[in-house]
């Protein structure tokens, strides 16, 4: 039946009936309720601990406009806010004041309305973060600012990012041979081989020979160039005038600054020779440079003339040259003999047995007249003596530490320097393990009173985290310059 029409049927009674709400039960007036958390926090809640929130007071309204319900609530300050917040914004204020004068900002006056809406939202714990980022930003500009002003062992007067190049890249420097020194007082240089993968298995590999020279005083490049090596072994060295010896295979070559070659000599040996350089760079010996297996040539650097023909005793790996003497070392009983120009070679008198020292294992020329002698890896004590015999000091470490097998003299002879190693590791005999030497510092001393005038922290290796470390280091002839390289990266100090 549709409403207003009228009945199919006679007989039937018509019935009419409508549908609608029943009225509200509930109070038409506003109701105040309380928003309370039933469950308790499952820590213990410490005495002074940071203030809880107020609670949420929520008011809900019920207002019949056109049937839609309206809830709205609001946020009521507890006991002691408005008091905190005062507190807080002198905080602030103060802290503001502080780093403005610290760095020599203009500040502008500070007012209350310029805190932020975010920081009156949850008042307590975004003002404590506020104020340990400000304290944390603070001093680590403050830091940054003293340290590039300062000049001293621990900041450098310029440093040189060479990794992009390739520098200490590859870790084997019998592979890739690397060369690090002083020219002068002003100029600084490095050369290295980048070797390259054989193109076909069993062929030799090729790599590249690069040189930088750098100003020693600025850290400026004065010249960047490359060379294509393609027989080995290698080798690279620096001469006195700025030139670098170069070996490849069985032929030197002395190259200029930019690498374009000077000086070429091939050795047809049946053997491979060896080549052993002076500290200074000036003289180099082939070791045997022909088919006489008992002779050996002392050639010029520069100009690759022989100096002087040399009678072998020891194998090639043997010798140490200095600037006008000859060492020669025997493994087997630790006998060190000496050779002057034109004279036959002569033992050198034994070290005392009461020195410390043990077996001599390493003996390496300062100037033309002193020597350094120690007991190869990892020894606590090094002693400096006259190629006569005679002791002039022993330099001891304390337990725990011991010199790295590296001596780096200046070309003028009046400096040296030492890496300073510290054991790093867990010893346990039972598990075979056994701590390891790291750098830790490069000490330079002074000729002839031994005395210990510079020190600089170097990169050392962590047992924890262990990496490939690569480092050489370089004096100036006058002693006022070092300059470390530590995998890539070069950095020069002052010596005060």
């Amino acid at each position: 039946m549709r409403r207003g029409g009228r009945s199919t049927t006679k007989n039937v009674r018509t019935a009419a009936w409508g549908i609608g709400r029943p009225e509200s039960l509930r109070n038409k007036f506003a109701a105040r309720v309380m928003e309370k958390t039933a469950m308790k926090l499952p820590w213990k809640t410490l005495k002074n601990a940071f203030p809880t929130f107020p609670q949420l007071r929520l008011r809900v309204g019920v207002v019949q406009l056109n049937q839609v319900v309206v809830f709205y609530r609001e946020r009521k300050q507890g006991a002691g806010q408005r008091q905190l917040r005062a507190a807080a914004t002198f905080t602030l204020q103060r802290i503001y004041e502080m780093i403005c004068i610290l760095y020599g900002a203009h500040c502008a006056h500070w007012a209350t309305s310029s805190i932020p809406d975010w920081v009156s939202r949850n008042f307590y714990r975004r003002i404590t973060a506020l104020t340990t980022l400000i304290f944390i930003v603070s001093t680590v500009l403050l830091a940054q600012q003293r340290g590039a002003s300062s000049v001293g062992p621990d900041h450098p007067l310029w440093k040189v990012d060479l990794r992009s190049a390739d520098l200490a890249k590859q870790p084997n420097l019998y592979e890739s041979p690397l060369a690090f020194g002083f020219v002068g007082s002003d100029k600084l240089v490095v050369a290295w081989f980048v070797s390259h993968p054989a193109p076909l298995p069993g062929s030799v590999e090729s790599a590249t020979l690069k040189a930088v020279y750098v100003n020693a005083n600025t850290g400026k490049l004065q010249s960047n160039s490359e060379w294509m090596a393609t027989s080995r072994p290698l080798a690279v060295h620096i001469t006195p005038s700025g030139h670098l010896l170069v070996r490849t295979g069985q032929t030197l070559r002395v190259f200029s600054p930019e690498l374009k070659p000077l000086q070429e000599q091939e050795f047809s040996t049946p053997a491979v020779f060896g080549l052993t350089v002076s500290p200074d760079g000036a003289r180099a010996m082939v070791c045997p440079a022909s088919r006489d297996p008992s002779a050996a040539q002392m050639l010029n650097t520069d100009t690759l003339q022989v100096l002087d023909t040399v009678p072998t005793i020891v194998r090639c790996g043997d010798y140490f040259l200095g600037n006008k003497s000859i060492l020669a070392l025997r493994s087997k009983d630790s006998e060190v003999f000496v050779r002057t120009s034109g004279e036959p070679w002569h033992a050198l008198s034994p070290l005392s047995p009461t020195s410390g020292m043990g077996r001599t294992r390493d003996v390496r020329f300062l100037n033309d007249s002193v020597i350094a002698v120690n007991s190869g890896y990892c020894s606590h004590s090094f002693s400096i003596q006259t190629i006569e015999g005679k002791t002039l000091s022993i330099v001891k470490l304390p337990e725990g530490r011991c010199w790295g097998g590296i001596i780096t003299t200046s070309p003028g002879g009046q400096y040296f320097g030492v890496p300073e190693e510290r054991l790093r590791g867990i010893k346990n005999e039972t598990l075979d393990m056994y701590p390891f030497p790291s750098p830790e510092q490069f000490v330079v001393y002074r000729l002839p009173d031994i005395e210990r005038i510079f020190r600089v922290k170097v990169e050392g290796i962590s047992p924890w985290f262990p990496k490939q470390l690569v480092q050489k280091y370089a004096l100036s002839p006058d002693g006022g310059r070092v300059a470390v390289m530590s995998n890539g990266v070069i950095r020069a100090y002052a010596v005060q």
